[in-house]
C-alpha cells in the first residue's frame, strides 16, 4: 500500500486515504477507517508505522498505520489538550496538570518517563534543534540538552 493520509473528527471517524487520487475519492481511495479513541481537542500523529490519538480526559489509542488495527489504547488517568509529538522514536504529551508522559512509539504501550513541569499546560509544544518549548498557565520554558 502507498502511503495514506489520515483525517479525524469528532462523533465521526477516522479515516486513511491514499493521496494519489482525483476528484471524489470516497469509493477509490479511502484505505481505513477507525472509530476507537477519537480525539474531541488534539490532532492525530502519523508517525511511520503507528497513527496516535488522544482524547481530552486522557486515553491514548494506537493504530497500525497500514491496515486500520487498533493495536492498544492506555487510560493517562489525567486530562489533555496538548497534541502528542513524535522526537527521536518517541511521543511526547502535556497533560493539562503539567506533566510531560513519554511513551515509545511502538505497537505495544510502554511509558519511559513522566516529568512535572509545576504548572498548567494547555498548547502543545514547539521543537527547535536541541530545544522544546511549551508554554504554561503563567509562563513560556525553553527546555533542552545541556
Amino acid at each position: 500500500m502507498s502511503e495514506c493520509h489520515v483525517a479525524v473528527n469528532l462523533d465521526a471517524e477516522l479515516v486513511a486515504i491514499r493521496p494519489d487520487g482525483q476528484g471524489d475519492v470516497t469509493e477509490t481511495h479511502i484505505a481505513w477507517t477507525g472509530d476507537e479513541g477519537l480525539p474531541d481537542i488534539v490532532s492525530p500523529l502519523a508517525g511511520g508505522e503507528l497513527v496516535f490519538l488522544v482524547t481530552s480526559s486522557g486515553k491514548v489509542t494506537c493504530y497500525d498505520a497500514k491496515s486500520g488495527e487498533s493495536l492498544w489504547a492506555e487510560k493517562l488517568r489525567t486530562p489533555s489538550s496538548s497534541s502528542p509529538s513524535l522526537v527521536g522514536g518517541v511521543v511526547h504529551l502535556w497533560t493539562q496538570k503539567g506533566t510531560l508522559v513519554v511513551f515509545e512509539a511502538a505497537r505495544e504501550y510502554k511509558e519511559v518517563g513522566r516529568s512535572e513541569l509545576g504548572e498548567e499546560v494547555s498548547a502543545s509544544p514547539c521543537f527547535a534543534p536541541g530545544r522544546m518549548y511549551i508554554r504554561g498557565a503563567e509562563n513560556l520554558y525553553a527546555l533542552g540538552a545541556r
